[in-house]
């Protein structure tokens, strides 16, 4: 039972980091979309 808890902590970690990476992506790109925006104004 301690190891299946262990299992869990280790998959929502991960979820948690991939959201995180998701968000950083989107941010990249939203700043990109922006800076080609300005550029092209």
């Amino acid at each position: 039972m301690k190891g299946e808890g262990a299992v869990q902590e280790v998959k929502g970690k991960g979820q948690h980091a991939m959201g995180n990476a998701k968000d950083a992506a989107k941010g990249a790109i939203d700043r990109a979309a922006a800076a080609a925006k300005r550029g092209t104004e």
